[in-house]
């Protein structure tokens, strides 16, 4: 017999709760739930903790079992055509300056070695949950597996990772 158990995945009235100031969510009875957008029950606002939320609601829904099927929408007749000012503020600092920033300190930082190096940018919500399945993680663990796209090809053991802030490791 175990001496530990699983951790639980919230059910639905507790991720309802959970997500109520983004979602507005009804569950029928057979497995069909919509989640629709709102801000303060009217027509949904774009922002970063709207955009966070989005990624959270899907783990979550996603692990319910008697989930069959997702309708997502907003509230009202448009889509998202509105934008936080301030949350537009923090993605232009997170997106853009943290790694001009960062990649201008790191370039510094490779130069006083005496070495060169090259700067890798990949963003997304993953870094808040990676898991350790995706592509990135897996060509990161095997180290000498070339990372290719449709512009280059670089072996792993010359990849400078770099998390924010100025954690920097060779591969």
């Amino acid at each position: 017999m175990p001496k530990t158990s699983f951790v639980k995945w919230p059910k639905y009235e507790e991720y309802k709760e959970m997500f109520k100031e983004h979602f507005i969510m009804e569950k029928r009875d057979d497995g069909v739930l919509l989640v629709r957008m709102h801000t303060n029950g009217g027509p949904q606002l774009w922002s970063m903790e709207l955009h966070r939320a989005i990624g959270q609601m899907w783990r979550i829904v996603g692990s319910d079992s008697d989930i069959e099927l997702v309708i997502f929408t907003g509230t009202g007749k448009d889509w998202i055509i509105e934008f936080e000012p301030e949350s537009w503020e923090q993605v232009i600092k997170v997106n853009l300056t943290a790694v001009f920033l960062l990649s201008q300190e790191f370039c510094r930082y490779r130069k006083n070695l005496g070495k060169g190096g090259k700067i890798i940018n990949i963003g997304s919500l993953q870094c808040k949950a990676a898991r350790p399945t995706t592509f990135l993680s897996l060509l990161l663990r095997t180290s000498q597996i070339p990372v290719t796209s449709k512009q280059m090809s670089i072996p792993l053991k010359n990849v400078m990772e770099s998390n924010f802030p100025f954690f920097i490791r060779n591969y």
